[in-house]
């Protein structure tokens, strides 16, 4: 697999993630307070799980097969999203109930994984 799909599939998905998040932030946060940040994390943060994700694909699509990405990305974005609201569990500021979000989350992964079954595939 060549260095230039990697990295157009690294930024494909940071770009997803980035955007992601804006709008989830702009949909949560419309009615919310106006001072309200648009992305909860640091662009940095995306960032490092773009590449984790891509080079997750990188050996799904190198190695295991094609079928079945959707499923492996739409678990691996649940278990992001679930371990995260583990961890802030107490916390009540959050825009949406936690269950939505963990959901969200999957999707968000489901996601990611179509883009780069489209690079890297």
């Amino acid at each position: 697999m060549p260095l230039v799909r990697v990295l157009l599939g690294w930024m494909a998905t940071w770009i997803l993630f980035l955007v992601w998040e804006a709008v989830e932030g702009k949909v949560a946060g419309g009615t919310g307070e106006p001072g309200r940040k648009l992305l909860r994390r640091a662009p940095g943060a995306y960032f490092i799980e773009a590449l984790l994700f891509t080079l997750i694909a990188g050996l799904w699509f190198a190695s295991l097969g094609h079928g079945g990405w959707w499923l492996v990305f739409g678990l691996m974005g649940l278990l992001v999203e679930w371990a995260g609201w583990m961890r802030v569990a107490n916390m009540d500021d959050s825009p949406f109930p936690p269950l939505v979000h963990v959901l969200l989350g999957g999707l968000r992964g489901a996601a990611a994984g179509g883009i780069l079954s489209l690079i890297l595939a």
